[in-house]
């Protein structure tokens, strides 16, 4: 069973935060994706907060 991600995106002033919760993995991980590649071409500043995660496949977010 795969566990839906929770992606919470705020935006202020010239940065982003994105906020994920729950498993990421490469089988979900699609919204979390787009958060963080629509952050990176608009905002100057893009914060990930993953403190609420309870997994992340290293392949959804690679270095």
């Amino acid at each position: 069973m795969t566990e839906t991600p929770i992606v919470n995106v705020t935006h202020e002033r010239d940065s982003v935060t994105i906020a994920g919760a729950g498993a990421l993995d490469l089988s979900n991980s699609a919204d979390f994706a787009r958060a963080l590649k629509d952050a990176s071409e608009t905002a100057e500043h893009v914060v990930q907060i993953l403190g609420f995660t309870s997994l992340m496949d290293v392949e959804v977010c690679p270095a």
